[in-house]
């Protein structure tokens, strides 16, 4: 029976290309929703035609879900009234009075932009050294990483300062951008970009995250596509190879100081390993279904503020933080393997068919607030923060569990702030009339 999802998932996969086709996109040749369409047709249209239409099969765990029962017509419903729900919350944004008088105007002064950059960047530094010495050295910064990553080690008591040390990727792509608009061949920016660079690649290479590196590295060309208005065609065979190349090889690269048996051999190319990185929301929300919530009961929302409280360092908090909603997704999937827990999913375990509505109304409303605050695609550092906006909304599709969302993005939405308060001109005009006024 669950093969007639099949025709739920034609119905949300029309709806996606549609709504792409046909939407005025600020930004060409795409935009923040073009990102989370991608991610809702790989994961809730590409996925169940692969598996009733192509029998393609998936990691072990995804045998724990039964597909063939009406749960998956189910799950798919529920992810056709999400989608509807975030394309009316992107609506309602822009009749919003509060989005209206959100700031969209920002100055480029390379100066400050500098400044701004070496801020976050040194502040990055800071906590990547405090990391890397709380670990045991150079090292163990090294040795450890796919380690901490499957728990196999336990945290340091300062283990929080890497997720700050996220300011560094930031920093980086600000002085690709400064390094590519300066008029000297050679440049101070090119030295601060490299430098900057080498700490990001080291800092995910410990996180042994091959999205983050994904991520990362195609950053630079949607600089180039969407601000210096390249074509994304040119770079369509070496994205395509990064991404094989991470699929492939990224686990075993990360293991590199781990196993004393390295080795690149592959098996060869299936295209079941490229659907299965976007298969698990649909797995999930299928999962989630079958088995109602966790404990018989909806979390009401309780994983934002576990979140919130998961950022503190666990030496300063009072008490045992509960397990979060991933950790109990994995749980439900007998730790085979860590299974994030995505965007759908999530509103279903906070509060069933209204959970899934309402968040996905707010993730509507986000994403409208967001290109009402970055809307000026002229200025540099505003594409900076735009392309890891991008980024940032369209993981959450997949990747929506709060708890992991806020320690990842923390540096993001620090450095986001921080920008909007120094280099908005309506903030700035103010300071210069307050300070006229004072000199009168």
């Amino acid at each position: 029976m669950g093969i007639y999802s099949t025709i739920l998932a034609s119905t949300l996969g029309f709806i996606i290309i549609i709504n792409e086709l046909i939407r005025t996109k600020k930004t060409k040749p795409f935009d923040i929703m073009s990102g989370v369409n991608l991610m809702f047709f790989l994961s809730f249209v590409v996925t169940p035609f692969s598996i009733y239409l192509f029998n393609m099969e998936f990691s072990a765990w995804t045998k724990l879900v039964n597909v063939e029962k009406y749960f998956s017509i189910i799950a798919i419903f529920y992810v056709l009234l999400g989608y509807i729900s975030i394309l009316l919350g992107t609506k309602l944004s822009e009749k919003w009075s509060f989005v209206k008088k959100m700031p969209s105007e920002f100055n480029r002064d390379d100066k400050k932009l500098e400044r701004f950059a070496h801020f976050i960047g040194c502040i990055g530094f800071f906590f990547l050294f405090i990391f890397i010495i709380s670990v045991g050295g150079i090292e163990e910064f090294f040795n450890t990483n796919t380690l901490y990553r499957s728990g196999e080690v336990d945290p340091v008591p300062l283990a929080f300062t890497r997720n700050l040390a996220m300011f560094i990727p930031i920093s980086c792509l600000i002085f690709y951008g400064l390094q590519k608009t300066s008029n000297k061949l050679i440049n101070r920016y090119q030295l601060f970009f490299i430098i900057y660079f080498i700490a990001a690649i080291l800092l995910y290479f410990n996180r042994a995250s091959r999205m983050g590196l994904l991520v990362f590295i195609v950053g630079f060309v949607l600089l180039n596509v969407l601000y210096y208005r390249k074509s994304i065609l040119r770079y369509m065979p070496i994205m395509l190879v990064v991404f094989l190349f991470l699929v492939f090889y990224g686990k075993r690269i990360f293991n590199y100081f781990v196993v004393d048996d390295f080795s690149l051999k592959t098996h060869g190319l299936e295209v079941s390993q490229i659907i299965g990185e976007f298969s698990f929301p649909f797995f999930t929300l299928t999962n989630a279904i079958e088995n109602s919530f966790f404990n018989d009961m909806p979390r009401l929302f309780i994983d934002f503020v576990l979140g919130l409280v998961n950022l503190l360092p666990a030496s300063i908090v009072p008490f045992s933080v509960p397990m979060n909603a991933t950790q109990l997704n994995t749980e439900s999937f007998l730790n085979m393997s860590g299974i994030p827990m995505d965007l759908i999913s999530l509103g279903f375990y906070s509060f069933g068919i209204s959970g899934i509505i309402l968040i996905s109304l707010i993730f509507g409303m986000l994403i409208g607030g967001i290109e009402k605050i970055l809307s000026d695609k002229k200025n540099l550092v505003v594409m900076v923060f735009y392309i890891q906006f991008i980024f940032f909304f369209s993981l959450i599709v997949p990747y929506a569990g709060p708890t992991n969302l806020f320690k990842s993005d923390f540096s993001l939405f620090v450095s986001f702030i921080v920008f909007i308060f120094v280099f908005n001109n309506s903030s700035n005009k103010t300071l210069n009339n307050s300070s006229k006024g004072l000199k009168c």
